[in-house]
């Protein structure tokens, strides 16, 4: 249980528009300005531990070219218990953006209910809800207790199971897994299943710092690069390669991604970042 790779299962039925299909990269109203407490400086690599007792909110706009799509916002809430797993829970909510008449109101809530082991963090539970279908459980990922296979149900129909062999991600804590190596120099060749098919995906980590500015912060703050490949096609003709920027604080704040879908490049930003207590 202590492989530092991770194996990503990616949705295939929702997240039936662009911007949504996007947040499975992010490795994730106005702009807000963050409550960050602390300053933005090279720092050593985060361990789990410390990762585990944050409590925080990050708020993203989603944007294809000059059009703003949606937003996504993240929080993770408290702690539980699951299968008698010390875990947290994570909830992100992504809404299309009202002034776009051709998308239309769009909104899901995506729920992640994550354990760590010694080195790294893995799901246990993935749900989605659809708000604009009126559709609560749309899909539901479930791992048994002895984790060692994964359940796939659509709408209340059981899909697929499929073994679990390593540490897995099913949702959220992807972005969680990625902040471990922002900043490490460090190539990851993940396995991953993307429409309940097998492939590995490439992760490439650096050290280089580049100042960037976003809307969450009042000034520049320096930042860590990532980028990787995906040598499969995945929901929304999502292909190739993909770049990503984290902080570099002791936290490695998920900062921004970029990643090609069926109709271009789409970027995602981050507009507020708040701890909360």
């Amino acid at each position: 249980m202590n492989n530092i790779f991770a194996l990503t299962v990616i949705p295939r039925e929702t997240l039936k528009h662009i911007f949504f299909g996007f947040f499975i990269i992010l490795c994730f109203g106005t702009p807000l300005f963050a409550q960050f407490e602390g300053e933005f400086s090279e720092s050593d690599q985060p361990t789990v531990y410390e990762l585990y007792d944050i409590r925080e909110e990050l708020k993203y706009k989603v944007y294809y070219g000059f059009l703003m799509l949606g937003y996504v916002e993240v929080t993770r809430f408290r702690d539980t218990t699951y299968h008698g797993k010390p875990s947290i829970y994570y909830k992100s909510v992504m809404k299309s953006n009202p002034d776009l008449f051709f998308i239309g109101r769009k909104e899901e809530h995506f729920h992640s209910i994550t354990a760590k082991n010694d080195s790294i963090f893995y799901g246990l539970k993935f749900w989605s809800d659809n708000y604009h279908k009126d559709i609560p459980n749309e899909l539901i990922y479930e791992t048994n207790p002895d984790y060692t296979e994964v359940t796939f149900e659509v709408e209340g129909e059981m899909i697929d199971t499929l073994e679990v062999t390593e540490p897995s991600l099913l949702g959220p804590d992807i972005y969680m897994y990625a902040r471990l190596f922002a900043g490490s120099d460090t190539t990851l060749n993940s396995p991953i299943y993307v429409a309940e098919e097998y492939h590995r995906v490439t992760l490439n980590f650096q050290n280089k710092v580049k100042m960037k500015k976003y809307d969450a912060f009042d000034e520049e703050i320096p930042t860590y690069y990532m980028d990787g490949d995906a040598p499969f096609e995945g929901p929304f003709g999502f292909s190739g390669s993909f770049k990503a920027w984290f902080g570099a604080d002791s936290l490695r704040i998920p900062l921004e991604a970029h990643a090609k879908v069926w109709i271009g490049s789409v970027k995602v930003k981050l507009t507020s970042y708040e701890r909360i207590r």
